[in-house]
């Protein structure tokens, strides 16, 4: 059976609402519900939620739809990033859920930046094997 994307999306939010402290039915889904609405599958594949919903359903079905383009994070290297950052057409400024970076432009490892409280190089965690492993 097909699906939509958007349906992935009405059927996460219905769990997201009914799961409440269940870490048992939390640690099956293994994605952050607090997003809401399309934030909560952006960028993911159409195999990944089809495999996700036929774990959560049992029955097996086939999602449907254009996976949304993500862009690497300059901190770590994950694609987790909904918009590159262009200060000309005044975009960026995204997030990166994984390690809490704001995509503010910054090039320069080493610079300080107020609103991440430190520069990429200063971060606690070794990013170089993650860098090495999606950006080559």
């Amino acid at each position: 059976m097909d699906i939509s994307r958007k349906d992935v999306v009405k059927i996460l939010d219905f769990i997201r609402k009914s799961l409440n402290d269940n870490k048992e039915l939390k640690s099956v889904i293994n994605i952050d519900m607090n997003f809401e609405g399309q934030d909560l599958i952006y960028g993911m594949s159409n195999e990944y939620l089809s495999d996700l919903i036929e774990t959560i359903t049992g029955n097996k079905v086939r999602v449907v739809g254009q996976v949304e383009e993500l862009f690497g994070c300059p901190c770590c290297g994950y694609k987790t990033l909904s918009e590159p950052y262009n200060i000309e057409k005044g975009t960026g400024y995204a997030i990166c859920p994984f390690c809490g970076w704001e995509d503010d432009g910054t090039t320069d490892i080493n610079e300080y930046k107020a609103i991440n409280q430190g520069s990429i190089n200063g971060l606690k965690f070794d990013k170089e094997p993650v860098q090495e492993l999606l950006l080559a």
